[in-house]
């Protein structure tokens, strides 16, 4: 809301935007008090079906890696999603791409908006359909936003970082949607999650940082299309850190059912 607010009112300091970004925490704080959560309302036969796969998951030798695989994906797609929103994109955007701060800033705002409509359709995938589905379309949408991001086209960069927000934002309630349902330490999971995806999450902005830093904004030309090194460099490193997890992921979900 902040960025969104910033991009739109140019000149008037950040006295405003930030006052409506505050307004709508509060707001959204107020709103979240009448909410159910959905584990107080599940059903008997959600809670033992999910208590029958973490068995398995338990007895199986494949199962019993699927928390790590799923802490370096979640290293992955947070180390991403700082990308998205850190300081370090406000730079990229409008020295590589050549993108106002003012349009820069409404551009950071609207990935967000679009990665959680994003997320929210994929998560409907998961529910109606299949984690693993879930998971191919999110990892599929990273994939063509990470490259496409790097390429020095402002059109194909936008779209690049729109569709990588997409992807990156999906895989952030499918790991917890993982975690939930296949591990019975349900606690311990989510504290190894969370304290890798902080990691993934103040480990990003210096390695991209560091990239743009030693290698500025030249580029490399692949069949016909400038990509900028840095960029390359770092969205191919997160980008097999998140496919392989994944891969890896799909597999022991395989196996479990």
């Amino acid at each position: 809301a902040g960025n969104i607010a910033y991009s739109l009112m140019p000149g008037t300091g950040l006295s405003k935007p930030i006052a409506l970004s505050a307004l709508a925490f509060s707001l959204s704080a107020l709103t979240s008090m009448f909410l159910v959560s959905p584990s107080l309302t599940a059903g008997k036969s959600r809670r033992a079906k999910a208590r029958n796969r973490s068995s398995i998951i338990r007895t199986r030798p494949e199962g019993s890696c699927l928390l790590a695989w799923i802490s370096l994906m979640v290293f992955g797609s947070r180390a991403f999603a700082s990308l998205l929103t850190g300081d370090v994109i406000y730079v990229y955007l409008s020295e590589a791409l050549g993108i106002s701060p003012s349009l820069a800033s409404a551009l950071v705002g609207f990935g967000s908006l679009v990665g959680l409509l994003a997320s929210m359709a994929i998560s409907w995938v998961a529910d109606k359909k299949d984690d693993r589905l879930a998971l191919s379309l999110a990892v599929g949408l990273s994939s063509a936003g990470a490259l496409m991001t790097a390429i020095r086209h402002a059109a194909l960069g936008v779209a690049g970082f729109l569709l990588l927000a997409m992807g990156v934002v999906s895989l952030m309630p499918l790991v917890r949607r993982l975690v939930m349902t296949y591990q019975r330490r349900r606690g311990l999971a989510l504290g190894v999650v969370g304290a890798v995806g902080n990691v993934g999450t103040a480990s990003s902005s210096v390695l991209f940082g560091g990239s743009l830093q030693l290698m500025g904004t030249s580029t490399v030309a692949v069949l016909g299309l400038e990509f900028v090194k840095a960029v390359l460099v770092v969205s191919l490193a997160l980008l097999a850190v998140v496919f392989i997890s994944v891969v890896k992921v799909r597999r022991a979900l395989g196996l479990i059912r």
